[in-house]
């Protein structure tokens, strides 16, 4: 489980990195809606996880990879609105959110299934 300052510092890295990634860092995103799905942070508060959804699924992984490419100026930017909230900023990666292709296998379930029709039953 996670501490209350775990979750402090997670929801605040989610929302710059959204706010970087809407204003500072458009040419990374190859065109692509990107949102920051969730933040995990371990409980030395040195590191934090960063789950992207990406809408296009097919530039998922060159979205990732542009963002990981380019963590250190990411960080820095964590860092400078960060600054008198920790002690250290935590080393930042961008992982792929799976849950998003989850639902889409879902939903495609559940379109190739057929109707039930409640006529034939009787």
């Amino acid at each position: 489980m996670e501490s209350k300052r775990q979750l402090q510092v997670a929801s605040q890295i989610q929302r710059i990195v959204g706010e970087i990634l809407q204003q500072d860092a458009r040419m990374l995103l190859e065109g692509a809606f990107v949102t920051v799905s969730g933040v995990k942070v371990t409980p030395d508060l040195l590191t934090a996880r960063v789950f992207v959804s990406v809408l296009q699924p097919e530039k998922t992984e060159v979205v990732v990879n542009n963002l990981n490419a380019n963590i250190g100026s990411i960080r820095r930017i964590v860092g400078n609105k960060m600054r008198n909230k920790v002690r250290r900023i935590p080393e930042l990666s961008f992982l792929k959110d799976a849950s998003l292709d989850e639902v889409y296998k879902i939903e495609a379930l559940l379109n190739d299934s057929e109707p039930v029709d409640s006529d034939s039953e009787e």
